[in-house]
């Protein structure tokens, strides 16, 4: 039955996560058994006399060494379920390690004494420490031939236990000596009962922990989470941020399930290598500032992406910033094995009016003498051409690195979208499929009604692994880096020296659709419902540049031809629509599709500016005021209060219904106006600006019952109308209350007062419902 590690050093590790040595001023750094006190110390098997003291050469009594083999094991629960019984004299039932001693002795690792005593307080000798570690790890006397002790202390030696301790059987044993075998012990494989049973450490047959080489993590692996990683025995979950594990390096792991409780280092030491370049099996490396050259040693085992990999194939597996992580033999004459890591691969960005004075393209830091190579040859940043797919390319530590340029592309028509255009995988080009990358933005592709469909020609930038980082329509110039500035805030802050900063931000909808919030560097107030293009300075800055507006006249849209005027609007136009521009609140603008706009001619004033671009000047850009009128909405009077002053003069105050929402009004008389009665107003963000001909309409249709309503549409007269995506319901009782309600309240075939019916514009503009009053 598998051991339970003792709820007390669960909780040690856990709260230690990833374990950090206590600095014992009595134990030299370069001592042969340093690392070995750390780590035991670490897991409460061997504790340091005090905080700071590790008493290196205390000799160990029977007591403790009981007590030490227990918690070895994991069976402290179990040790403190016996304390209280004992069968020695000389052993208080009362004491804290009476349970140890009673487990300690059952197990076979510390026997009692031939005068029926234990003698807790007498010098645990090496022969007795040999004994009970080789029985530990599961051998019997049957499987340890000879006399007694010379068998179990040259089988201790034999396993490894004993290595650099010079002692003979009957001398004490000092604490380092122990913490060295009993850290050894940890690691050493229990005795093997069936040919068909694996190696298992002692530690991880105890369930102290199992020894795993990290292999990946979220950081070179997308198949991974952020709290996840590879390793030899699987994917684990990671418990706690506070878990650092490094790459390529041996860990001893605590498991809960599939969780990682709790790390700490083994004993193995490792060497990192970053690749510069590989002939057959020679690299050359960076070491600081120097190259260094070796030819890869072929008497050592290779794991890649967690496979063990045949010595020739390493010339074909590593690259230029590939990572090594050697792992050195015990003796350090060699390594035992080493873990290859690809060379790590920055988020694509896509050259677009690159500027190599920035030192920047998106989140690629440029500055610096860093090397360029594209397209295979040894470049500059100064030689980065438009639409090239860039990366940075370091090593798993960030340490040296260099800038892959590439023209890869591919084009022709779209002859299929796997799975489908809604979450697309696939993209097949010409009849060849082409994966995407999971960089590409994918609100980007179906942004636009027209593009983005079966038969569309197109070119799709490639990345470095033949995935589609962008797609590019031929004739539709670059668009992305426009945006609207929806409002504009600064924040100040003080530095210890009394100085006062400003950090001003702007916040913007860009071509994409995205509202986000940038520092600009300048106060940008004077761009609040301007259009601007925006240049990327870091993840978090960007630098504007506002336009001079066209304000053209004369607009006509075909849709037919998808002309306005006589101009073609590209597939991947970028339609600003600002609906309201109030002070003290965020400017409320939406994005247009080009099926969007009105057929026909659109009014003088409409159109701010108009951007033209490529060889056929194809419309890319438009910024447009309340194109679709949405400004405007159909409002009911609620109530009236009117007051006459001192002077005669009479005062009107309307309560006005818009979407349900109360809005006052005492700007001036509504001719005709009525409980119930419909007025045309112009909203701002927060209130009614104007009442549009200063009088209230009729209805567009009235009749006394409803024929025949659903969720889309109304039958009303033996006439058909379709609901706007804003239809309101009002009813209007006897006594003139306006109550708003919803199309669950109407009935069908009820006969009502009267039904009356308001369209957003006449019919025969294709106008739908915008609001239902019934009058009871």
């Amino acid at each position: 039955m598998k051991k339970i590690m003792s709820l007390a050093l669960v909780m040690v590790l856990i709260c230690i996560s990833t374990i950090a040595y206590a600095d014992f001023r009595d134990i030299p750094q370069n001592a042969a058994y340093t690392e070995a006190a750390n780590r035991l110390n670490s897991l409460g098997i061997i504790p340091g006399a005090t905080k700071d003291a590790y008493k290196p050469q205390e000799y160990i009594t029977r007591e403790l060494f009981a007590v030490i083999m227990v918690k070895a094991t994991g069976l402290t629960d179990t040790a403190d379920s016996l304390k209280g019984s004992t069968i020695f004299p000389d052993v208080d039932p009362k004491s804290s390690s009476s349970g140890y001693i009673a487990l300690a002795v059952e197990k076979g690792y510390v026997p009692g004494m031939p005068d029926g005593r234990f003698q807790p307080k007498a010098k645990i000798t090496f022969a007795q420490v040999c004994t009970a570690t080789v029985r530990a790890l599961g051998y019997t006397d049957q499987d340890v031939t000879g006399l007694w002790p010379k068998n179990y202390i040259e089988k201790a030696a034999k396993l490894g236990l004993t290595e650099g301790i010079k002692l003979k059987s009957s001398d004490s044993v000092e604490k380092w000596a122990l913490a060295l075998m009993i850290d050894r012990l940890l690691d050493t494989n229990i005795k093997k009962i069936g040919s068909a049973e694996t190696d298992k450490s002692f530690a991880e047959a105890s369930g102290l922990f199992t020894q795993c080489i990290v292999y990946a993590n979220s950081a070179i692996s997308d198949k991974l989470q952020e709290n996840q990683v590879m390793t030899d025995r699987g994917i684990f979950y990671l418990k706690s941020k506070n878990i650092k594990l490094e790459l390529g390096k041996t860990y001893r792991l605590v498991f809960d399930g599939d969780t990682i409780n709790a790390a700490y280092d083994s004993s193995k030491t490792v060497e990192n290598i970053s690749v510069d370049n590989i002939v057959e099996t020679r690299i050359s490396y960076n070491s600081g500032e120097e190259i260094k050259y070796r030819t890869l040693p072929n008497n050592t085992a290779y794991y890649y992406q967690g496979v063990k990999q045949p010595y020739e194939n390493l010339k074909n597996i590593i690259k230029t910033r590939s990572s090594l992580v050697f792992t050195y033999n015990k003796n350090k004459t060699g390594y035992e094995y080493a873990v290859i890591f690809d060379p790590v691969y920055s988020k694509p960005e896509v050259a677009k009016s690159f500027d190599p004075s920035s030192k920047r393209l998106g989140s690629i830091d440029l500055s610096g003498n860093i090397t360029v190579v594209r397209d295979g040859t040894l470049s500059d940043i100064t030689l980065i051409q438009e639409k090239d797919v860039i990366y940075k390319v370091s090593d798993i530590w960030n340490r040296y690195s260099y800038i892959l340029a590439l023209n890869k592309r591919v084009g022709g028509k779209i002859t299929a979208i796997l799975p489908d255009k809604l979450s697309p995988k696939t993209l097949q080009i010409d009849g060849i499929n082409y994966e995407f990358d999971q960089s590409i933005e994918y609100n980007k592709l179906n942004y636009t009604p027209g593009s983005f469909n079966i038969d569309d020609i197109i070119v799709a930038l490639l990345g470095y692994d033949g995935k589609i980082v962008a797609l590019d329509y031929p004739g539709s110039e670059n668009n992305s880096d426009y945006a609207l500035v929806l409002n504009s805030s600064n924040k100040v802050s003080s530095n210890n020296n009394g100085t006062v900063n400003f950090t001003y931000y702007a916040k913007l909808l860009t071509a994409d659709g995205l509202t986000i919030t940038y520092d600009v560097g300048s106060d940008a107030s004077q761009y609040k419902g301007k259009l601007v293009r925006f240049t990327k300075i870091d993840s978090q800055k960007v630098k504007l540049e506002q336009f001079v507006y066209n304000f053209p006249k004369g607009l006509y849209v075909d849709k037919k031809t998808r002309n306005i005027g006589t101009s073609y609007v590209a597939d991947n136009v970028r339609i600003f629509n600002i609906v309201s521009n109030d002070a003290g609140v965020d400017v409320q603008a939406n994005l247009l599709d080009f099926g969007d706009l009105p057929e026909g001619a659109i009014p003088d004033g409409k159109v701010y500016f108009i951007n033209k671009a490529g060889a056929f000047e194809d419309i890319n850009v438009l910024l447009t005021d309340d194109l679709l009128n949405e400004k405007y909405k159909t409002a009911v009077i609620k109530s009236l209060t009117v007051t006459k002053n001192p002077k005669g003069i009479y005062s009107y105050n309307y309560t006005l219904l818009v979407d349900g929402k109360d809005y006052q009004y005492s700007e001036s008389y509504i001719n005709d106006s009525n409980i119930g009665s419909v007025v045309k107003v112009k909203m701002s963000e927060k209130r009614i600006e104007t009442i549009v001909d200063n009088k209230c309409k009729n209805a567009d249709v009235s009749g006394t019952s409803v024929q025949a309503f659903d969720s889309k549409r109304i039958k009303l007269n033996e006439k058909t109308l379709w609901f706007n995506k804003n239809i309101t319901v009002y009813f209007l009782d006897y006594a003139g209350n306006l109550t708003h309600k919803s199309l669950a309240d109407l009935s069908a075939n009820v006969m009502y007062g009267t039904v009356s019916v308001y369209l957003d514009k006449p019919v025969e503009q294709g106008g739908k419902v915008e609001v239902i009053i019934v009058k009871q």
